[in-house]
Parts: structure tokens; C-alpha cells; sequence
């Protein structure tokens, strides 16, 4: 079989106690265990604000996973979070290694960098031995090499 990388974003119920949305997002990191996928990264952002209510709620919790599994784990797992009445909404897409590998190097740099914030971009200033410059546009998720 072959091993895929996926990206699965999941809204939890924000009026849940935070002991139920653990025991939910646990659910989700044992299915994809289940079936034969390893979690390569787990993103708990909390509670945030929706956009627009969904099922009358103005906020939920929010979790990203990105993992590797078969493919034939993604019906499964979107099964499943349709039947768990906890989860408001979900989004699953598959992952080029090349974004998950820049990521990990963004992420790399920016901890090795200074950091300045104007409106809405962040600067970010390499090593100083190093001359890479570059911005992150906030509200486009955009990044911009100088």
C-alpha cells in the first residue's frame, strides 16, 4: 500500500468541556492509528471564532492533523467524522511532501530569526551570518522573499 500524506483540519463543538473535545480528538488520532496511518503532526489551535455560525454556534475548537496513510483510510476517517455529532466541520486534502518539508524549514527559520511585525506582515531576519530576508503576509498566508 502506498503511504500518502494528508492534512485533516476538524471544528469541534467549542460548547463541549474540554475533557469531551479531548476524548474526541483522541478518537480521531486512534482511527488514523487503527487504520494503519502514523501521525506526523498534531496542531491544537483551541477555541477560536467562526467566520459564520455553523449549527448556531459562533466559535469552535479547532485541530489540524497532518499524518501519512493509505489511501483507502481517508473514507474511513470521513465516516467517522460525520458520525460523531461533536464535530461540526472537517476538511481533508492530500499533501505534496514538498509543502510539508517547506514547512518544517519555515518553521526552522523563523525560530532562528528575528522577528519585527508591521500591520499585517511579519519580518523575519535570518542568522545574522545569513542574508535571507523575508515577509509573511498574514492576511494571504503569503510568503515573500526579499
Amino acid at each position: 500500500m502506498i503511504q500518502r500524506t494528508y492534512e485533516s483540519v476538524v471544528i469541534v463543538n467549542a460548547a463541549l468541556e474540554d475533557d469531551q473535545i479531548e476524548v474526541t480528538l483522541k478518537k480521531i488520532e486512534d482511527n488514523i492509528q487503527a487504520n494503519g496511518g502514523s501521525i506526523l503532526d498534531a496542531d491544537k489551535w483551541g477555541r477560536k471564532r467562526l467566520a459564520y455560525p455553523i449549527q448556531k454556534s459562533k466559535s469552535g475548537y479547532y485541530a489540524v492533523y497532518r499524518f501519512e496513510a493509505p489511501s483507502e483510510l481517508i473514507a474511513k476517517l470521513e465516516r467517522h467524522y460525520q458520525l460523531d455529532e461533536t464535530i461540526v466541520r472537517y476538511l481533508t486534502i492530500k499533501k505534496k511532501k514538498k509543502t510539508y518539508a517547506f514547512k518544517a524549514i519555515f518553521c526552522f527559520i523563523i525560530k532562528l530569526s528575528k522577528t519585527i511585525r508591521t500591520n499585517n506582515f511579519y519580518i523575519y531576519e535570518c542568522h545574522p551570518s545569513s542574508s535571507l530576508l523575508f515577509r509573511f503576509n498574514i492576511a494571504q498566508n503569503l510568503l515573500i522573499f526579499l
